[in-house]
C-alpha cells in the first residue's frame, strides 16, 4: 500500500509546552527531543543517549484538525486504479456537537497475517514543526491493547482496551 498524507486545515499554533499541557502529556517535550535525535542520527541506538544529548526544540508548531491520506489499495479497485482518499480527524469540537477523534490501524509487523500484524491507535493530535530547515509532520496517538489472541467468540470482532 502506498500512502501520502496531506494536511487539510491549519487550526492554531502552539509551543511544545502548551501542546503537552493541552493533551495532558507531560512527557511530550522529551518524546519530541528523542524523535529529533532519531531523525538526525537514524543509525544510533537511542537507549545509549541521555536526554541532554538530544537536540532541543522550543519553537512553535502548527496543530491541525484533519489530514487526508491518499493510498493505493490493489485489493479494492473501485477508485481510479485502486486510488483512495481517506480523511482522518482529530477535532476537539466537531460541528459544535463534541469531539471527533478517529482511530487508525498501524502496521507493526508486515510479516504477520491480519490483525496479528496490526495495532490500533486513537489519534490525539496532528502537528507540524520545522527544525533546521526540515518540516516534520507528526501525529500523537494513544495505543490500544488487544484483549486476547483472536476475535471475540460472541461477536467475531477483536476486542481492545
Amino acid at each position: 500500500m502506498l500512502t501520502d498524507l496531506n494536511i487539510l486545515e491549519h487550526k492554531f499554533t502552539r509551543t511544545v509546552g502548551a501542546l503537552a499541557a493541552g493533551l495532558c502529556l507531560s512527557q511530550l517535550p522529551n518524546i519530541l527531543h528523542h524523535f529529533l535525535y532519531l531523525q538526525l542520527s537514524p543509525t544510533d541506538d537511542l537507549e545509549d543517549i541521555p536526554l541532554d544529548g538530544c537536540p532541543l526544540y522550543d519553537g512553535s508548531m502548527c496543530v491541525y484538525n484533519s489530514v487526508c491520506s491518499t493510498f493505493v489499495a490493489l485489493s479494492d479497485l473501485c477508485g481510479l486504479y485502486g486510488m483512495h482518499c481517506k480523511y482522518i480527524c482529530s477535532c476537539p469540537m466537531w460541528r459544535n456537537k463534541g469531539p471527533h477523534f478517529n482511530c487508525i490501524f498501524v502496521v507493526t509487523d508486515p510479516e504477520a497475517e491480519g490483525m496479528h500484524g496490526l495495532d490500533i491507535a486513537h489519534i490525539l493530535c496532528f502537528f507540524l514543526f520545522k527544525y533546521q530547515g526540515t518540516l516534520y509532520p507528526c501525529t500523537v496517538i494513544h495505543w490500544f491493547n488487544c484483549m486476547g489472541d483472536g476475535p471475540d467468540i460472541a461477536t467475531g470482532m477483536w476486542m481492545i482496551h
